[in-house]
């Protein structure tokens, strides 16, 4: 896990941090993305661990044979490479997410429950590795699906029974990178009350975006 400076210069005191911050590549102003880069930007537990699966396999497509895919056997976190840049002076939507942005993708839970080849498909595009007709036909995209499922990851030991070192030299076990996988949980934890509250945030906060809930 890295971190990012504040205007004020200070830097997380996190213990488990301090490794990561002598790393040159994560100070400010010294990371320099390439062309090809691509960045997941997300809030925790909305489907980061699936959206990093399906960006590894639909990229990786063609150098894995799904019978001996890494994803069968190593956690999803563990085939993206990844910075987490945590701290509340940044603004969830700066000039460059702004509407009409080709190269943002915003792609939401629901749509990914109710439609995942449509889906998988934009996210494809976007990633530079659009599905050929041949493999449309072959149906690729649904065996990417098939991989990428909520019941088939949980499924597997690696993820229900591995146990990885992923902050700090703390142990975590891969399973608490799943929750239900299902859509509209939140009404086991938000009275309707604080939903409303949540919502005019979120629409404050998302105006001129594009991305609408």
């Amino acid at each position: 896990m890295a971190t990012i400076h504040g205007e004020d210069g200070k830097a997380s005191s996190r213990p488990e941090e301090e490794e990561v911050k002598k790393s040159p590549r994560t100070k400010k102003g010294e990371f320099v993305p390439r062309a090809d880069d691509a960045i997941l930007a997300t809030f925790p537990k909305c489907g980061t661990t699936w959206l990093k699966a399906l960006a590894f396999s639909i990229t990786n497509r063609s150098r894995h044979m799904l019978a001996h895919h890494p994803l069968l056997t190593r956690h999803p976190q563990d085939t993206v490479p990844f910075l987490e840049l945590p701290n509340r002076q940044i603004q969830p939507l700066a000039y460059g997410w702004k509407l009409n942005n080709a190269k943002v993708l915003f792609l939401g839970y629901e749509e990914m429950m109710s439609d995942l080849v449509k889906e998988v498909k934009r996210l494809a595009e976007i990633l530079g590795a659009p599905f050929t007709n041949t493999e449309e036909r072959d149906a690729a995209i649904d065996e990417v699906v098939r991989l990428c499922s909520f019941e088939h990851f949980t499924g597997l030991e690696v993820n229900s029974t591995g146990v990885a070192d992923r902050i700090g030299g703390f142990p975590m076990e891969n399973s608490t990178c799943f929750r239900r996988g299902k859509v509209g949980d939140w009404v086991n934890h938000l009275n309707p009350e604080m939903a409303q509250q949540l919502d005019s945030i979120v629409k404050e906060k998302l105006k001129g975006s594009g991305l609408t809930f």
